[in-house]
């Protein structure tokens, strides 16, 4: 824990920062007193030449009570500084940082730190910092772990008080969200520096809670040589019943459940495995029984072991990745496998939540070899005779100890870490081959039919089901999927963020189970993207190098700049890597592609996105739209897509051609289009508005299992693949149906090379032709004219919305629509707006406009700490109209970020 520090003996940093701070107090018509805001700082240091960050890559925290700035800022990785007139003092480090960057920014150029503002009220701001407290240089950079992972929260009082809360990165789940594991800390700000006190850690009594199971079964008086029954409920550690010896169960968490007889314990499917250490594991070199029950959450990527002597080296039995049981062993100097695989549709292999004994006998004397479901004999075979070989392996149960490629490849599947994904119970090993009547009785313990498994028990994999509770705006929150799945993140109650619509069954969604892909979400709970920046396909990053390969959202993040009011505005940055983590182009400074998008939302449901794309070689092949439909369980491609049509074009004069996907895809003609619908089943279907110049269709990589080419190593997998065909719903996948190109907006070179072009989507249940207005309004807005009481009127095409600059009241000005360019729905910036508590009266045409749902309005922190206001008015004209904006005082005024 840190020593209590008085102000005076930190270190003081560079006075022109400082400058720059007391300069944009100075500047704004009433200074800002408490708030959180975001912005970029520049202190003119070398590093700050080349950094690929946007507008909004630091947070200040003004406290003017306590008479300064609480900055996080690039230079210091985001460890905060108090910055007063009087000099500048920096917190404690509670976690010892070292990566690839300078001892006071270890991480040289932020790839895995972020800061964010992640809730803000008029008497209290909280900041989220996440970082890695360790990793190794390179590309890709080495010892990037869960265990590595920090996050702070730093909760910041009107009055100077800052409390800090330190999670550190741990094994297991349960250690990261016990508050006795955190730090906590008090920090008071005043103008001479910083005073610091520890904390004690909170105290909270645990109380172990065991699982109570089913009523046990009897197996008969049969004497295994290993047995594990799972029966313990509760705990780290599951007993081998013949030794009473206790062996851990690995993983993120021992989740325990109803089991088919007392508890069972749930395995994640990637890192669950319990592991009996070759010199624990018994003799076992003649005849050979291996049984146990399984219940499958989903299938496995490949063969996966109930139970396991080595591998490929003394015996299995386990289950392939279309679900078929298999049983192996090595007798004399060959590994013989005995399965019943199946062909597509696979109609016939093992149902997932639903409890299967499997079993699997050697017969040293001849050879044979049977394989066993729910005591019938479904397949036979042999084997040399003699006896199992006996290898220096550990015995493991629910993962093997080697890692294999997935199955049903396509490009970039890499071995992999994973196991059975489901639950396990009652596993055995004899040393004898048991007849088929005695395995058919084991199995008959738990009746005729073995039961379902509960759906508390083993949850369906549906894709999260956000909610705004019937508000606008973007909220911060950790959407839950599954138990197993959700315990391999460490990360806090704001990790994800939800834009919901007040007057719309729609939300914009940002999850970890996507890598932060946005989300376009529609009634009927079809979610769908219209992608990101990819590259790749370079010898610094072989294969695709895009957000989907970060799979653990190492660096993939997303923050909050708007939140409510007239608008939301999120930002979503992320480095091109491809599976393995590897950089596209990185160069000798340490950075690589990057992508920095910002979403305006409004609440007519339509967002217009600024994609910006850092590269040292933009020249190069990158992607900027593909259409994908993402699937949960349960949902099939063709149940999401529809086929006749599959999509409709709008071209500048409103003449739509519709195109179907039966079975083929069609051949359209992008080019001199304006408007693309994708027409999901759902009432709601997602558009995408620009002017486009290009496009394909998905071709290639179909299989049996869909006209659409499906793949489902993406989302929530964490396999190291990126290209895998999806053969069953069982796990989330998505569906690929076109990509869509148009010019870039705007593009720099130099030090800090990018490209940037811009987007504007959203769901409608429209038909697409109908359109044309709002993709006029936005390609061809109608011109401000005759400005007064203010300078500007400038149309933001990336933000939709015109732009002023308050020089007095009332400012008024029209705006010359017609036909060709019409009025759909309003946003106006005021910049330098006189002050949080001064809202805005708005008349159109001489009548005023009653604040409510059609015209809503916010003053937001500028990232120059100075006011500005924004405006949402619902109004649609094809003809001209003037508006008029006057101030006035209202204590309600929203200021929030």
């Amino acid at each position: 824990m840190p020593a209590s520090v008085k102000g005076p003996t930190m270190q003081r940093l560079l006075a022109p920062v400082l400058v720059l701070l007391v300069a944009a107090v100075a500047a704004a018509a009433e200074p800002l007193r408490f708030g959180g805001y975001h912005t970029r700082l520049v202190t003119g240091a070398d590093w700050e030449a080349r950094c690929r960050s946007g507008a909004h890559a630091d947070v200040v925290v003004r406290v003017a009570d306590a008479g300064g700035d609480l900055v996080f800022w690039r230079g210091t990785g985001y460890l905060p500084e108090w910055r007063t007139p009087r000099g500048a003092w920096r917190l404690a480090e509670f976690v010892p940082r070292q990566g690839d960057g300078p001892p006071e920014r270890p991480d040289r150029v932020n790839a895995y730190s972020n800061v964010a503002i992640v809730a803000s009220t008029a008497d209290e701001v909280t900041i989220r910092w996440r970082y890695l407290a360790r990793f190794a240089p390179g590309n890709p950079h080495g010892d990037v772990r869960q265990e590595n992972v920090v996050e702070e929260t730093f909760v910041v009082s009107r009055a100077g008080t800052v409390e800090r809360t330190v999670r550190r990165g741990t094994p297991r789940i349960d250690a990261w969200d016990d508050p006795a594991g955190w730090d906590v800390q008090r920090v008071r700000l005043h103008p001479d520096g910083i005073e610091e006190t520890a904390l004690p850690r909170p105290l909270v009594e645990r109380q172990p809670t065991r699982v109570a199971g089913a009523p046990r079964l009897d197996f008969g008086a049969a004497a295994p040589a290993v047995w594990f029954r799972f029966d313990e409920g509760e705990g780290d550690t599951t007993h081998e019943e013949r030794s009473g010896t206790a062996f851990e169960v690995h993983g993120h968490k021992s989740l325990w459940t109803p089991g088919i007889s007392g508890a069972a314990l749930a395995l994640d499917g990637y890192h669950s495995a319990i592991v009996v250490p070759a010199d624990r594991v018994p003799k076992l070199t003649g005849s050979l029984t291996v049984e146990g029950w399984v219940a499958l959450g989903a299938y496995p990527w490949n063969w996966a072991p109930l139970v396991q002597h080595g591998d490929e080296s003394g015996f299995f039995l386990g289950i392939d990745s279309h679900g078929y049981p298999g049983f192996g062993v090595r007798a004399g100097d060959r590994w013989e496998l005995l399965s019943r695989p199946g062909k597509p549709p696979y109609a016939d292999r093992l149902t997932l939540r639903r409890w299967y004994h499997l079993a699997g006998t050697y017969d040293a004397a001849t050879g044979g070899m049977r394989l066993f479901v729910d005591g019938r004999e479904v397949a036979r075979g042999a084997a040399p005779a003699g006896g199992v070989a006996r290898p220096p392996d550990d015995l493991r149960i629910g993962k093997a100890g080697i890692l294999r490629k997935p199955t049903e490849g396509t490009h970039d599947n890499l071995p992999s870490e994973f196991g059975l994904d489901g639950l396990v119970d009652e596993v055995r090993v004899h040393a004898a081959a048991l007849d088929g009547d005695a395995i058919a009785r084991t199995a008959a313990v738990a009746g005729t039919t073995p039961p379902a498994v509960a759906a508390e028990a083993l949850p369906p994999r549906a894709l999260p089901r956000p909610d705004t509770g019937g508000r606008f705006g973007a909220v911060a929150t950790r959407l839950r999927y599954h138990p197993t799945w959700d315990n391999l993140w460490r990360v806090g109650p704001q990790a994800d963020v939800v834009v919901g619509f007040d007057r719309l069954p729609t939300t914009l969604v940002f999850w970890r189970g996507v890598s932060y892909i946005p989300m376009l979400v529609n009634d009927a709970h079809q979610w769908f993207t219209q992608e990101f920046n990819e590259t790749g396909f370079t010898a610094d990053a072989p294969g695709d190098c895009e957000p989907m390969s970060d799979k653990a959202c190492r660096d993939s993040h997303v923050r909050i700049i708007e939140r409510d009011g007239p608008r939301a505005v999120v930002h979503w940055r992320y480095r091109l890597i491809n599976s393995e983590y590897h950089w596209a182009n990185m160069d000798e400074h340490g950075w690589g592609d990057v992508a920095d998008w910002h979403y305006h939302v409004y609440p007519d449901g339509v967002a217009v996105k600024v994609m910006r794309c850092y590269s040292s070689k933009p020249e190069t092949w990158h992607e900027w739209n593909e259409q994908i439909a993402i699937l949960g369980e349960g949902q099939h491609p063709e149940q999401v897509l529809g086929r006749t049509p599959v999509m409709t074009l709008v071209d500048g004069e409103g003449r739509a051609t519709s195109y179907d996907w039966n079975p083929a895809p069609p051949k359209p003609d992008f080019r001199d289009k304006t408007i693309q619908l994708v027409h999901l089943t759902g009432t709601h279907k997602p558009f995408a508005i620009q002017r486009f110049d290009g496009g394909g269709m998905y071709l290639g990589e179909t299989t049996w299992y869909s006209v659409f080419p499906t793949w489902n190593h993406w989302p929530t997998a964490q396999i190291n693949s990126s290209g895998r065909n999806a053969s069953f719903p069982d796990r989330a996948a998505h569906a690929s149906i076109s990509q869509l190109k148009w010019p870039v907006s705007r593009q720099q070179r130099g030090a800090v090379p990018f490209e940037e072009k811009i987007l504007m989507e959203g769901l409608t249940d429209r038909p697409a032709a109908e359109l044309l207005p709002l993709a006029r309004s936005w390609l061809d807005p109608p011109p401000a004219v005759d400005v007064m009481g203010g300078t500007g009127g400038d149309y933001a095409a990336g933000r939709r919305a015109y732009v002023f600059d308050w020089r007095g009241e009332p400012l008024s000005f029209a705006l010359e629509a017609s036909a060709r360019r019409p009025i759909r729905n309003l946003c106006f910036e005021v910049r330098n707006w006189p002050g949080p508590a001064t809202a805005a009266t708005l008349n159109v045409d001489g009548s005023d406009r009653a604040p409510g749902p059609a015209f809503r309005q916010a003053v937001r922190i500028a990232p120059d700490a100075s006011w500005t206001l924004v405006v949402w008015l619902e109004l649609s004209a094809d003809e001209p109209r003037r508006f008029q904006i006057s101030a006035r005082d209202a204590a309600t005024a929203d200021r929030r970020p």
